[in-house]
């Protein structure tokens, strides 16, 4: 096992590779494959995030129509829009499994 003294702190330290050859098994290797699925995780979850802030953005009205602010004609396009929101928001969901 190569050691080497950090010269700063006066310790030994292993080197990153030989973390890997101690315990091969807990530095698996990634392959493009597997940074193109999380990159394609983080898409989705970035996609959630700005759907659930847009649904959240309309908040207010649904409590203007619960206490009787805003009519029933007024809400329905907020309304038919957040059911919008949240479908995509479980379509997208579904898709991260």
């Amino acid at each position: 096992m190569n050691y080497y003294k950090n010269k700063t702190t006066n310790h030994t330290t292993l080197s990153n590779r030989d973390l890997v050859a101690e315990r091969p098994e807990k530095y698996e290797l990634s392959t493009r494959d597997d940074f193109k699925r999380q990159h394609e995780k983080n898409v989705i979850k970035f996609q959630i995030k700005s759907l659930k802030s847009q649904l959240a953005a309309t908040d207010y009205q649904v409590m203007k129509y619960a206490e009787g602010w805003i009519s029933e004609e007024d809400y329905a396009p907020i309304k038919a829009q957040r059911q919008s929101l949240r479908d995509q928001i479980n379509a997208l969901e579904a898709q991260l499994g």
